[in-house]
């Protein structure tokens, strides 16, 4: 009985050990790939025309869904009504590739809600994960009014623009306005994070 035992302990480890490695290498490949399309992205800071071929148009999302296209996967979207900052929020969102909480990954995207005056409670900006920061400040890439450039957003600290030490810990999404009280770093207008990457096909 105990040779019985020890022989089937023997085969549950054989079967475990033969199934490891695909899913080792399934996750090996998929940070690689992220890793490209931050790279990609990343060749195009401080740049405000992102003629590519025809993969890009010179905003927040068309950057983000320019990268992905522009190295062979295919974004098929729905249409929304709205800018297509929301429409990409509410395919992800029918897909269940949205998420609130949590460490992001790199390509996933940041979605914002009401980063300009007259937005409406609707997603109006996004951007995409470069890194994440021992101190939890996610570092993005997205197109601002300067073309492509960092972002910093901390959602430890949402209403912190610099730590004690000077550090930027969110960085100014919306222009302040006179008189204008409400929120203007990226912490107070992050909405949710989406999984761009699971979601397309190549």
């Amino acid at each position: 009985m105990r040779f019985l035992t020890i022989a089937f302990f023997l085969l549950l480890l054989f079967v475990f050990s033969c199934a490891a490695p695909p899913v080792r290498e399934e996750i090996r490949e998929d940070g690689r790939m992220r890793g490209e399309i931050v790279a990609e992205g990343e060749a195009y800071l401080g740049r405000t025309d992102l003629d590519g071929g025809g993969h890009f148009r010179n905003d927040c999302s068309g950057y983000v869904i320019g990268l992905y296209r522009s190295l062979g996967y295919r974004v098929e979207l729905t249409e929304y009504r709205g800018s297509e900052s929301e429409s990409l929020y509410r395919n992800l969102s029918a897909r269940r590739r949205i998420y609130y909480r949590g460490v992001p990954r790199r390509a996933d995207i940041v979605f914002f809600r009401n980063t300009v005056y007259g937005g409406g409670d609707r997603v109006t900006h996004v951007g995409m994960v470069y890194e994440v920061l021992e101190n939890g400040t996610v570092v993005l890439l997205h197109y601002g009014s300067r073309g492509v450039a960092k972002l910093r957003m901390n959602l430890i600290h949402p209403r912190t623009h610099k730590a004690e030490n000077g550090e930027v810990l969110n960085d100014f999404l919306r222009r302040k306005k006179p008189g204008y009280r409400g929120p203007v770093l990226a912490g107070e207008l992050f909405h949710c994070y989406g999984d761009l990457y699971g979601y397309v096909t190549r």
